[in-house]
């Protein structure tokens, strides 16, 4: 990843706005790398990140935060192309697999258990809702002492993300 966005930086740097000067600062690549993992973990595209960068453009709500945007969109949609051409990139294993797991047979009927985690990302909640389509019974366990509240207590917050997931997955089913 950080050799395709290396010679990816090189070649459109001069058109960068906002991360002109930081594309050859030390650790730039590995800070883009991150950020479009996090875009494909939450499902960002590069159109939905360009409709952001123009309606801050437009509006003239934040300069800066506007030309970052659209200098990310250069550069994410520039990564994308090159995988399409010729590579793949780990962070859309989850997206591939969705996509197949309705083609597979081995999760049809299947008695399906998640466990170890206390919150997902969209990707992987999508995951979640193709193994509710085809598996026979998909079982979650998340980490919390109750999910219900009767009465709140400040010990009762931290526990608050897992209930939010729980919620979503409630919710999915």
């Amino acid at each position: 990843k950080s050799m395709i966005l290396s010679t990816i930086i090189d070649e459109l740097s001069e058109n960068l706005i906002a991360f002109r000067t930081a594309s050859v600062q030390k650790g730039f690549i590995k800070s883009v790398a991150e950020i479009i993992s996090e875009f494909k973990r939450y499902e960002l595209v590069p159109g939905k990140l360009k409709e952001l960068a123009e309606e801050y453009s437009e509006e003239k709500k934040d300069t800066l935060l506007a030309n970052k945007l659209c200098d990310l969109v250069m550069l994410y949609q520039a990564f994308e192309n090159s995988l399409t051409e010729n590579y793949s990139d780990p962070d859309d294993d989850l997206s591939v697999l969705c996509e197949k797991i309705g083609q597979s047979e081995h999760f049809k009927g299947a008695h399906i258990w998640i466990d170890e985690f206390s919150g997902f990302t969209p990707q992987e909640y999508r995951v979640i809702e193709a193994l509710l389509s085809v598996g026979q019974c998909v079982s979650v366990a998340l980490c919390t002492d109750c999910l219900q509240v009767e009465k709140r207590s400040e010990q009762d917050f931290l526990f608050e993300p897992v209930r939010n997931t729980a919620a979503k997955l409630i919710e999915i089913a």
